[in-house]
Order: structure tokens, then sequence, then C-alpha cells
């Protein structure tokens, strides 16, 4: 799940805050399980490394 969110944030761009990347996630997911704003805006803060190295990898993958 926190990978997922990374992984929202990442492809997303700067534009997206903690609402648009939970209610994106909860379109995706939402009969699974549910996530807040709240939940995702501390994910961030707390996750900003992990956060830069996935938009490192997305950003600089090569074209298929």
């Amino acid at each position: 799940m926190i990978t997922e969110v990374l992984r929202l944030k990442a492809l997303m761009g700067s534009g997206a805050g903690a609402r648009k990347i939970a209610a994106t996630f909860n379109r995706f997911h939402g009969a699974q399980i549910s996530i807040g704003k709240t939940f995702v805006a501390d994910l961030l803060i707390s996750h900003q490394y992990e956060l830069a190295c996935a938009k490192r990898n997305i950003h600089n993958k090569p074209p298929t």
C-alpha cells in the first residue's frame, strides 16, 4: 500500500496533493481498502527519500 501511494505521487507530479492522491488510490482500490488524506500526507512527509528515488526511477527509465 505504501509503495502504491508513493508510485501515484511520483506519477502524478508536484501538482497532486494528499487529497488528490487519496481520492485516486480509493478509486482504484476502494472495494478492498480505503485511505485518508491525513495518512497520505504523513506518509509523504516520512518517506521523502523513497519518493525521490521512485521519481528518479520512473522519469529516468529508458523508453521501450
